[in-house]
């Protein structure tokens, strides 16, 4: 017949723990050494913790496939990041037409090359600039008159067409500069009329 011993409790060198056999199971105090602890699908080994499809190990924590936190502080998402807000250096960020502005349905601006294209309504406090190429606006004219003897004599700039000299200019007896399109008229008690 075998030899067959049986304990409850195992004592190791004082102090360094003990290992106790009961019902439910061993208990150990002290420091357990194994090559792999491994229970359901948790796996605890030598280069870190598998939970999973889940490796959390020095470098870092691999959450499977599709995130990575690594030890310097990067973090790697291949799927959709949600937050209520974002905070930060955004240069890098890739997918974000930088170059509109979309504000509601009707006012957008587009950086271009050569500027930038306001589609809507521009309102400011004042315009610097040449607005040679402004389009929807009055241009300047200058009316000069002349009397020539019991007749008066105007002349304009053609809506901005034509140059006045300085010399005519200063000949005129009375001039002003205005928008173009008014029209003038003598009545019959010979007073001058400017319709606008």
């Amino acid at each position: 017949m075998a030899s067959e011993i049986r304990v409850n409790k195992i004592n190791n060198r004082a102090g360094l723990g003990t290992v106790s056999y009961t019902d439910t199971g061993i208990i150990v105090s002290g420091i357990s050494t194994a090559t792999n602890f491994k229970t359901g699908s948790s796996n605890l080994h030598s280069t870190g913790l598998t939970v999973g499809d889940s490796f959390l190990h020095s470098t870092g924590i691999n959450l499977g496939t599709g995130v990575t936190f690594s030890n310097n502080g990067n973090a790697t998402f291949s799927g959709i990041v949600t937050a209520t807000q974002f905070k930060g250096d955004g240069s890098q960020l890739s997918g974000i037409d930088a170059s509109a502005l979309k504000f509601g349905d009707a006012t957008k601006v587009q950086a271009t090359n050569t500027g930038a294209v306001v589609t809507g309504i521009l309102t400011a406090t004042s315009f610097s600039g040449d607005g040679s190429n402004l389009s929807g606006l009055a241009s300047r004219e200058v009316y000069g008159f002349t009397g020539i003897g019991k007749s008066l004599s105007l002349t304009t700039t053609n809506n901005g067409a034509d140059n006045i000299t300085n010399a005519t200019y200063v000949a005129f007896e009375e001039s002003f500069i205005g928008p173009s399109g008014i029209s003038f008229s003598i009545n019959t008690s010979g007073n001058l009329i400017m319709t606008v």
